[in-house]
């Protein structure tokens, strides 16, 4: 049980299961550090009621659980030009809202995805607009010791954040102490 105090795990390892199950059972487990990805049937956490978030801050409390959030990554594009836009803001301000409840240690956001990744113009309008995007977030994290984490990822067609170089790009924009990066070597290719 010490080893598992030295790393975190997602509900990501357990997507199969429906959430409740998910986190009891890596609970249970013994895991000290749990992020709770919002993906697909784990996006419910975002819809779940303040007693349900009070059930699981006990739950938390109790087995000395630190928590953390992946905001979704589908239906979300923080770089967008529009459409997605307001979707992907409502989104990230409830993920605010619960890890803030939660106590947890960050939110984790993918800056999302441009017309071509390739294209420097295109990326530099990108990293812009995540940086224009992040700013009205900021007072969402408020007080909490939560910090809004960019994620590289993979450098599929389109994505923006596949080079270190835009994320950083867009934390020196927003010049927050409460904006900075994760660096998921698994992504780095």
């Amino acid at each position: 049980m010490s080893a598992k105090a030295s790393y975190a795990i997602s509900t990501y390892a357990l997507f199969d299961q429906p959430l409740r199950e998910a986190i009891q059972r890596l609970a249970d487990g013994g895991w000290t550090s749990i992020e709770i990805m919002c993906e697909a049937g784990h996006r419910e956490l975002l819809e779940w009621s303040a007693g349900e978030l009070n059930d699981l801050r006990a739950l938390g409390s109790e087995k000395g659980i630190v928590w953390s959030i992946h905001a979704p990554i589908d239906g979300c594009n923080p770089a967008a030009a529009g459409g997605l836009r307001e979707q992907t803001s409502d989104a990230m301000k409830r993920c605010l809202e619960v890890a803030a409840f939660l106590d947890c240690t960050h939110v984790v956001m993918h800056a999302g995805e441009v017309e071509d990744r390739l294209d420097g113009a295109e990326r530099e309008r990108g990293v812009e607009r995540v940086a224009q995007f992040i700013e009205p977030l900021l007072p969402h994290i408020g007080s909490s010791r939560t910090r809004l984490l960019l994620e590289n990822v993979p450098p599929y067609p389109k994505v923006l954040g596949w080079t270190v170089s835009d994320l950083i790009a867009i934390c020196k924009q927003v010049a927050s102490p409460s904006v900075g990066i994760v660096y998921d070597i698994g992504h780095a290719l």
